[in-house]
C-alpha cells in the first residue's frame, strides 16, 4: 500500500497517477483529471509535501473555521441570554407596577378609612358637647325652677 493510499486516496487513482496497468477497469472508470487532481490534494498531497507550507495552510483554515463557528455558538448563546434578560426586565417591571398598583388601591383606602377616622371623632366632640350642653342647660332650668 502506497503513502497515497494510506492517506485516504482510491486506490485506482493512485494506480493511473503512477501509469500502472488497471486492467478491464480502464474501460469502465474513466474519471476526469480534475477529479483525480481534488482526491491527490484532498487526502495525499499533505503526506506527500516535504514542506510544511500546505499542512499549515490548512491547520490555519481549519482553526479559522473552528474559531468562526466558535463565534457564531457564542454569538447565538448571548442572543439567548439577552433574550431572557429582557423578559425577565419585563417580568420585574410587570410585577412593579403590580405592586404600585396595590400600594395605590391600598393608600385610597388608607386615605378612606382615615377621612371616617376623622369624620367619626368630630361627630363623637359634637354629640359630647351637645351632652354637656344639655345637662348644663337641665343644671341651670332645674336651679331656675328651684329658687321660683
Amino acid at each position: 500500500m502506497t503513502v497515497c493510499e494510506q492517506s485516504g486516496m482510491k486506490s485506482i487513482n493512485v494506480k493511473m497517477l503512477l501509469g500502472h496497468d488497471i486492467g478491464v477497469s480502464g474501460h469502465y472508470y474513466r474519471p476526469a483529471e480534475s477529479d483525480i487532481l481534488e482526491d491527490y490534494v484532498s487526502h495525499a498531497a499533505d503526506a506527500l509535501t516535504i514542506s510544511p507550507e500546505h499542512r499549515l495552510e490548512t491547520k490555519v483554515q481549519q482553526l479559522e473555521s473552528q474559531q468562526a463557528e466558535e463565534i457564531e455558538r457564542l454569538k447565538a448563546q448571548l442572543l439567548g441570554y439577552k433574550e431572557k434578560q429582557t423578559r425577565a426586565q419585563d417580568i420585574s417591571m410587570e410585577s412593579i407596577r403590580e405592586l404600585r398598583r396595590r400600594l395605590d388601591a391600598t393608600e385610597d383606602k388608607h386615605e378612606k378609612a382615615l377621612l371616617a377616622l376623622e369624620h367619626t371623632r368630630k361627630f363623637l366632640i359634637h354629640q359630647s358637647q351637645k351632652e354637656k350642653y344639655k345637662h348644663e342647660h337641665e343644671k341651670s332650668t332645674e336651679a331656675y325652677d328651684s329658687a321660683v
